[in-house]
Formats: C-alpha cells, sequence, structure tokens
C-alpha cells in the first residue's frame, strides 16, 4: 500500500481509507473546477459582451474604461488557461488513481483470503503441535514403564554373551544404551560393528520379554552376529540355547560356523 500511494506522489498515511476518501475529494474538486471554468467563461462573454455595446454607444466615455476592461480580460484569461492546466492534471491524476483504486481494492480481496488461509494454517499448526506433545508424552510414558525390565533383561543377556560385568550398562528414558568407560559413560553408538549388532539383539530380546508377559511370540534371526569374532560365538551359542528354552527362534545364516 505505501508503494501504491508513493507511485502517485502521496505519503502513506496511518488510516489509508481514509486518505483515499480524501482523494475522492479532490477528484470532486475538479468538478466543481470545470464548472467553475464554465462559469467564468459565460461571465467573461457577457463582460465582452457589455463593453462592446458600451463603446457603441458612448466610445470617447469609455475609452479609458476599455483599457482597464483589457487588463481585467487578460487576468480572466490567464485565470481560464491556469484553470484548464489543473483540469488536465487533475484529469490524469484522477485516471491514475482510478486505475490504482480497482488494483488496490483487488489486493484487498487478495489479503482476505491470506487472511483466511493464515487463520486455517494457525488452527493446523496447534493442532499439530498439541498432536505432537501428545505423542511425544505418550512415548516417554509408555518407555519409561519398560525402562527397568529392559534394562534387566538387557543385562542379563549381555553379561551371556560377553561375560562382562553388566552394571556397566545403563539406559535412559528413550532407550539410549550407555556404557561406564575408564570413569565415563560413552554412547553403545561409538563402539565397535560387532558390539552395536550385540546391544542392538540383547535389546530386541530385552523388548520381546518385556511386552509379552503372556503370549510368548517366536523370534526371527537373520544372522544377526555376522559382525562378531570366533571368540564370542561360544557365548552366542550359550545365549541362543538360553533364548531357545523360551522362545521358538527361526535363524537365518549362509554360514557353517553358525
Amino acid at each position: 500500500m505505501e508503494e501504491f500511494f508513493k507511485k502517485y506522489g502521496f505519503g502513506m498515511e496511518e488510516k489509508p481509507d481514509e486518505q483515499l476518501l480524501s482523494i475522492r475529494d479532490m477528484a470532486d474538486d475538479y468538478y466543481d473546477a470545470v464548472k467553475n471554468l464554465k462559469e467564468a467563461q459565460k461571465t467573461l462573454a457577457e463582460f465582452e459582451e457589455l463593453k462592446k455595446e458600451e463603446l457603441k454607444e458612448t466610445p470617447g466615455e469609455h475609452a479609458v474604461s476599455l483599457k482597464d476592461a483589457e487588463k481585467e480580460a487578460e487576468k480572466i484569461n490567464a485565470s481560464i488557461d491556469n484553470a484548464k492546466q489543473n483540469i488536465l492534471a487533475y484529469e490524469s491524476r484522477l485516471d491514475t488513481l482510478r486505475e490504482s483504486l480497482d488494483e488496490w481494492e483487488e489486493l484487498g480481496d487478495i489479503l482476505k483470503e491470506l487472511k483466511l488461509e493464515q487463520e486455517e494454517e494457525k488452527k493446523l499448526y496447534k493442532y499439530t503441535s498439541t498432536a505432537k506433545d501428545a505423542l511425544v508424552k505418550a512415548k516417554e510414558t509408555m518407555t519409561s514403564r519398560y525402562v527397568k525390565p529392559l534394562l534387566e533383561s538387557l543385562k542379563t543377556y549381555y553379561k551371556t554373551i560377553t561375560g562382562l560385568n553388566p552394571e556397566v550398562l545403563h539406559m535412559d528414558a528413550n532407550t539410549n544404551i550407555t556404557i561406564d568407560e575408564a570413569g565415563l559413560q560413552r554412547d553403545a553408538e561409538l563402539f565397535s560393528t560387532g558390539y552395536r549388532d550385540l546391544f542392538g539383539i540383547a535389546l530386541r530380546v530385552a523388548f520381546a520379554d518385556a511386552m509379552y508377559t503372556e503370549e510368548i511370540p517366536f523370534l526371527i534371526m537373520d544372522d544377526p552376529f555376522v559382525n562378531l569374532d570366533d571368540s564370542k560365538l561360544k557365548n552366542v551359542r550359550e545365549f541362543l540355547k538360553i533364548l531357545s528354552e523360551k522362545y521358538q527362534i527361526l535363524y537365518f545364516t549362509c554360514s557353517n560356523s553358525r
């Protein structure tokens, strides 16, 4: 809107709608100027005709008055010329403002549509944010419910496979695993591929233990120990033996060693 007013020589005021009404008043002034011009032309013509008649009757008596009349006529003609110029300027400006007013009204309609669209987007954002918060809270609630039994099962399977102290394992509410090493808790993702696979399979079985307390499912393993070295395969077999006492296991592999 500021660019619109600037384009046609106006500075944008605080209330653009009132400013447009003011511009409309200028247009009314233009029509008044046209009316005044016609009246002035008529008055001039009557004046000139009257003076002509007076000069015909007593030319000597009105010789001085004629000069004054000519000067007055020159002033009137100058005023008429000036009025004509103003009228032309008003006409040009008025045409421009009419076109711009149409454009402004069209932009106003677009603005209304965008405001409605924005309101809908705000509602959608509010609903989405609410749903997200609810889902995060639900996830945290569900996870915290399973953290303790998950960690206990994970420690048992970790000790079975590695033979190491399981108390070095820790788990947060998002089931992220850390391991105590050299006085620091290190993320499980920082360990070797074999260890990451080990944590992964132990955690998945721990989830099965925590989730299925009544109906026991079967487990499908697609050679999850492919990255373990031979020294750990003995413990892996013991791990699978213990699991098979509770679960039916379908183990797929192409390796004779497994």
